[in-house]
């Protein structure tokens, strides 16, 4: 009797999940840079403070166990004040790829320059918040 009740158990937890409307996930990020520039698909070499000048920010992760068609948001935001502004947000769709890849999302330098300040990029897989992932850089 015991052991008919684990899967009994497993079942009923699955659809409470379902009917939370919670996504999970087996994938998962790591490696997250800024950086000037790319070697591959990743970035060259960690940089954390920007020049105001700096042609283009690029950050980039490897994103790890993804299914099929996994959905991963690069937001890009500035962090100074009472409120983060949002730049930009870059969505991926890993298509049939999934399994183990390397990402990345950059932004160009504005007309007038890079304004000083924090920054940070948020990465999430899908709507799942408890990966989300942010690094930090600033601009002087």
């Amino acid at each position: 009797m015991k052991n008919s009740i684990l899967p009994l158990f497993t079942i009923a937890a699955l659809l409470l999940l379902q009917s939370c409307n919670m996504e999970f996930t087996t994938a998962s990020i790591d490696n997250l840079q800024t950086c000037h520039q790319l070697e591959g698909n990743l970035c060259d070499q960690s940089v954390d403070v920007f020049h105001p000048n700096s042609p283009q920010i690029v950050s980039s992760c490897q994103l790890h166990y993804a299914p099929p068609e996994t959905i991963v948001t690069f937001t890009w935001k500035y962090i100074e004040g009472t409120e983060d502004i949002i730049i930009d947000a870059v969505s991926m769709n890993t298509g049939n790829e999934g399994s183990d890849l390397e990402l990345h999302s950059s932004l160009s330098r504005p007309n007038n320059g890079w304004p000083a300040g924090k920054y940070a990029v948020d990465i999430i897989i899908g709507e799942d918040k408890s990966s989300l992932q942010t690094i930090a850089f600033e601009v002087r």
